[in-house]
């Protein structure tokens, strides 16, 4: 069975919100991720300095407020997509920005309707810099998190 088309509008930011928690993981208290940048909550960076401490209301709420900014981009760079599609999306998004998926080969062949060579480039985002050494390289993090939302965009596409 195939799955419908619809306007990225039609869904809901909550549609992807279980996927992009798991994939992000829950910490109160802030880290530096592997590109080196401060990071609480799911996965938030605006604004995070070291120390800073939140509660898991506080996480869910900003949560909430990041995945509606994701929504915005995806309503306004994407023709249509399946739910799967959907989620996937919002995913590469939420861990890339709104910027990088606007230029991206991946939203050029999605909205091309090309989806088998749309969702071979999920594999090409698994690098990130070392704040350490300044090189770039493979980020064993990424490589998981792009597998799925490879599985998650082809789902349901016959």
């Amino acid at each position: 069975m195939s799955e419908i088309f619809r306007l990225p509008s039609e869904f809901s930011p909550d549609t992807a919100k279980n996927f992009i928690k798991v994939a992000e993981g829950l910490r109160l208290q802030a880290y530096q991720c592997t590109a080196g940048r401060w990071t609480i909550g799911y996965g938030h960076t605006r604004g995070v300095k070291r120390g800073d401490r939140i509660t898991e209301e506080e996480a869910e709420r900003i949560l909430d407020k990041d995945l509606k900014e994701c929504h915005r981009a995806v309503c306004r760079h994407v023709k249509q997509c399946t739910e799967g599609q959907y989620i996937a999306l919002m995913s590469f998004v939420f861990n890339f920005g709104a910027n990088s998926f606007s230029s991206s080969t991946l939203l050029k062949l999605h909205n091309a309707e090309v989806y088998e060579t749309a969702a071979d480039q999920f594999e090409r985002w698994i690098y990130s810099t070392d704040p350490k050494t300044g090189k770039k390289g493979p980020d064993s993090r990424l490589i998981p998190r792009r597998r799925e939302e490879k599985k998650q965009y082809l789902r349901g596409l016959a």
